[in-house]
């Protein structure tokens, strides 16, 4: 008797879930009842409003979850589980007005990649250290300026001669190599800059007359007095260090330039097997 009356219990909350259901189910009845259909594993789709019937196969239903009832929502489909921007709220596709139009992603750049306002600062340094350096090397001849903001292993290549220095004979290098062979007239002209959190990329065009022996450029060939302008790309990259939890110290960490060497060698009358000879 107590389990009949266990059971009579169980049977009226059921009723009372299915109830309330059938309320929730009211406002996408026009849109479901019409389309929505019941496939078994056994057979051909049957309506829902067939009903389910006892012994039955297991039942897969290819219709929204607000359409069935209970008893028949056994697994449904979740666009959940293949979206990662789903928020959990599962709006139907139709009402009596027809389809809802699809709403497209807004256009601009994702807010996570944002350069904020210490990663902006951080490339002004960098370019500032850069310019300093360069201004140090070709303008002024400031050897410890052009030092000052280099790390103790900072290198300096030029390509594709592969002339330059790094770690202490750096230093050797500018002084002996670079600073005393500057042509009188050379110009620099930006053409574009490029730059992120470590690296500045720089392309230009460099303008100078070949009145000297330039070793950091083209070693064991005499001045010929013409003059050439040529394209250069320089690739500047940078290394941060900790000072404390609010200052970083950015250096710079190598310098490379990739010298239009062809260009170069056509416009001083000169072949890159001649140059190689006397190098």
């Amino acid at each position: 008797m107590a389990g009949w009356a266990g059971a009579h219990e169980v049977d009226r909350l059921y009723l009372q879930v299915e109830q309330a259901d059938a309320v929730a189910r009211q406002p996408y009845a026009r849109a479901g009842s019409a389309s929505c259909a019941v496939a078994t594993t056994a057979g051909a789709p049957t309506p829902l409003s067939a009903g389910p019937q006892l012994g039955a196969p297991s039942m897969i239903t290819t219709c929204s979850a607000a359409s069935i009832s209970r008893r028949e929502r056994t697994e449904v489909p979740s666009p959940c589980r293949t979206s990662s921007t789903c928020t959990g709220i599962r709006a139907p596709q139709e009402d009596e007005h027809g389809p809802k139009p699809r709403v497209a992603a807004p256009a601009g750049p994702v807010p996570g990649d944002a350069v904020t306002v210490g990663i902006q600062q951080l490339m002004w340094e960098i370019e500032r250290i850069r310019d300093a350096f360069h201004e140090a090397v070709y303008v002024t001849g400031d050897l410890d300026a052009a030092l000052a903001g280099t790390t103790a292993d900072c290198t300096l290549v030029n390509l594709p001669t592969g002339t330059g220095a790094g770690g202490e004979e750096l230093r050797r290098h500018l002084a002996d190599d670079v600073l005393p062979h500057l042509p009188a007239d050379l110009r620099f002209r930006r053409l574009s800059r490029t730059v992120d959190k470590v690296r500045v990329v720089e392309e230009s065009t460099v303008a100078f007359t070949h009145d000297r022996e330039l070793p950091w450029l083209l070693p064991g060939v005499a001045a010929t007095g013409r003059p050439v302008e040529v394209l250069a790309i320089s690739v500047v990259t940078f290394a941060h260090s900790r000072i404390n939890a609010h200052r970083t110290r950015s250096q710079m960490r190598a310098h490379r330039t990739l010298w239009d060497h062809t260009s170069l060698l056509a416009q001083l009358g000169l072949h890159a097997s001649e140059v190689a000879a006397r190098a």
